[in-house]
């Protein structure tokens, strides 16, 4: 291939690649807003049906209305306050959390999220490599990570049975002329 196509290829690569981790960011984000949404209508509605409860029970034992309304009535009341003061809390904290979403997603459309030297692309690689005495081939785990700006790609050889990594090679990757 002609270096002209390879230079489109791989641009057209970092422009997928851009797209698809906006994509993770924004899935990302939106996963951490609903769970912050989940936890916080859990609060509320635990003591709601609580509440509702403690009222049934207060309808149906019409017969010791007196006792129970003497000792639970302000109890009651307070956790109504309560309860509603969580509500205002959850409304609130829900506008927090989508105004720092959005700044978050501004920040990185910006790119300000990820300092420079981070790596581009990290994970697990399996290796195939020939054997000794050219009998076969054998898969080797290593945990590689690629940095865009300087173009260097780090192998660290994993060693299963151990559970960590030793070693490292280092290459340098050049343009293809």
């Amino acid at each position: 291939m002609s270096s002209k196509k390879k230079e489109t290829q791989l641009t057209e690569a970092d422009t997928q690649f851009e797209n698809e981790r906006g994509v993770f960011h924004q899935t990302a984000l939106d996963y951490v807003f609903k769970l912050q949404e989940v936890n916080e209508t859990k609060k509320f509605q635990f003591v709601e049906t609580l509440l509702s409860y403690m009222y049934a029970q207060k309808t149906f034992f019409h017969t010791g209305y007196e006792v129970y309304y003497i000792d639970k009535e302000g109890y009651m009341t307070d956790l109504q306050l309560r309860l509603q003061n969580t509500r205002d809390r959850f409304s609130a904290t829900k506008e927090q959390a989508e105004t720092l979403m959005n700044k978050v997603q501004q920040k990185a459309k910006r790119g300000e999220l990820y300092h420079q030297g981070a790596h581009t692309g990290q994970g697990y690689l399996n290796v195939q490599e020939k054997r000794k005495g050219g009998l076969g081939y054998t898969w080797t785990k290593h945990y590689c990570y690629y940095t865009k700006e300087n173009k260097i790609l780090t192998m660290i050889p994993y060693v299963q049975t151990q559970g960590r990594m030793v070693g490292i090679h280092s290459n340098h990757l050049k343009k293809h002329q």
